[in-house]
């Protein structure tokens, strides 16, 4: 293949990739405690330039073969504070740290802070997943009971304390759906702001930006690979006519 269009076409990969981060990102800017993503690049292949026959070879410089995507990342501060008055609402302090849940696929973490009440009366998500104490168990809340959370964590109803929210600290990645998945260890001394929950941390005004300058980047490789077929096809010609 061409080395122009090959070099175009693998910069217009990396760049959609770093479009649909950017365009998830945009689309959970409303998301409680979601970490925006990132993609770092590096240059595809790196190809020495060299003129020159045999022993008289010199090298000249470097080829590079095109951007390409080298990792993916998440940015892990913690988003801002959103008073909302809730007594079961709650935002922790240290941005890594997360609550622990039950899902039908295992235990999963999450920095989403907006807790209620299920059927059971237990203390769960948004998305109906309990929550966990400490020891890996779902906080009941006796019936008729009014619950509320304290700043170190314990659920107090009807000022009896019924149990500590487990609060977890370690290596996680995303698992969809707001959770992370890893293998997580309690927290020290964690600190909840009740009454508030985090929001997400992506910057919506830099995000626009960036998706304005990667699209104009795209169309840019878009144009090359057209240029550098324009010139394959004449040169073609031109040796066809000879």
């Amino acid at each position: 293949m061409n080395r122009g269009i090959q070099a175009a076409a693998s910069g217009m990969r990396a760049f959609q990739t770093q479009l649909d981060v950017i365009a998830n990102n945009l689309a959970n800017i409303n998301t409680n405690g979601y970490k925006s993503d990132g993609v770092a690049f590096a240059d595809r292949l790196n190809r020495s330039l060299v003129i020159g026959p045999g022993p008289f070879a010199r090298n000249v410089g470097e080829l590079g073969g095109g951007a390409e995507v080298a990792a993916r990342f998440t940015e892990q501060t913690a988003g801002p504070s959103v008073n909302t008055g809730g007594a079961l609402d709650a935002m922790l302090e240290e941005a890594s740290h997360f609550f622990a849940v039950r899902t039908p696929q295992g235990i999963r973490y999450t920095r989403d802070g907006a807790f209620t009440l299920n059927a059971n009366n237990e203390l769960v998500t948004k998305s109906g997943h309990p929550v966990l104490d400490q020891t890996g168990d779902p906080i009941q809340i006796p019936i008729g009971a009014t619950p509320s959370l304290t700043p170190d964590g314990r659920v107090v109803a009807d000022e009896v304390e019924v149990g500590l929210i487990g609060v977890f600290q370690g290596q996680f990645e995303k698992a969809g759906e707001n959770l992370w998945i890893g293998n997580g260890q309690q927290a020290d001394n964690p600190r909840l702001l009740v009454g508030s929950l985090e929001g997400s941390n992506v910057n919506a005004v830099q995000s626009m930006v960036e998706m304005i300058l990667l699209m104009r980047q795209f169309e840019g490789a878009q144009r090359a690979v057209r240029t550098q077929d324009e010139l394959y096809e004449k040169l073609i010609g031109s040796l066809a006519n000879r």
